[in-house]
């Protein structure tokens, strides 16, 4: 890795107000010719916090189309549902764990209650949920809420017809 700054350079230099000296060290506190005392202006820092915005704020954004999709990670070995939302030219997509266990099934389990129009029980494979989705048997969303504040865009919530 190159460093910016290797040393090899000159140190920066002021000249005294009282003997005009020129060479003096610039983070010199004195004058090496007539003992002058430079002023040195202290920065203040402000001990309240700011209000000013971290991270950006969520959006809505309207779905033109939904795509349901078996997706399989083979370096984890593991089964879900890609859920693809198109927006004008923009695509979010989601994935949907209804192999897992714990609280990814959970959270497939909730998603499914929210999409499924007739009420009907989550579906055990990523197979079933896919032929579900691609059959219209699923709520199509109106809009999402969409965070991009993280690595990768975060579909927080939806709005169905």
């Amino acid at each position: 890795m190159e460093r910016i700054n290797s040393g090899k350079g000159e140190a920066p230099l002021k000249s005294c107000p009282d003997c005009g000296f020129l060479e003096v060290p610039a983070s010199s506190r004195y004058c090496p010719e007539c003992d002058h005392e430079f002023e040195f202006t202290e920065t203040v820092l402000n001990a309240k916090a700011s209000r000013d915005k971290i991270l950006s704020e969520a959006v809505w954004y309207e779905v033109d189309s939904v795509q349901y999709q078996h997706h399989f990670n083979a370096y984890k070995g593991s089964e879900t549902m890609r859920v693809d939302y198109v927006c004008g030219l923009r695509k979010f997509s989601e994935w949907i764990c209804f192999q897992h266990t714990g609280y990814a099934r959970l959270k497939a389990e909730r998603w499914w209650d929210k999409c499924c129009e007739n009420g009907r029980e989550p579906p055990s494979t990523v197979i079933e949920a896919v032929e579900t989705g691609e059959s219209g048997g699923l709520l199509e969303p109106l809009e999402i809420l969409v965070s991009e504040s993280g690595e990768y865009p975060n579909i927080l919530e939806s709005k169905y017809i």
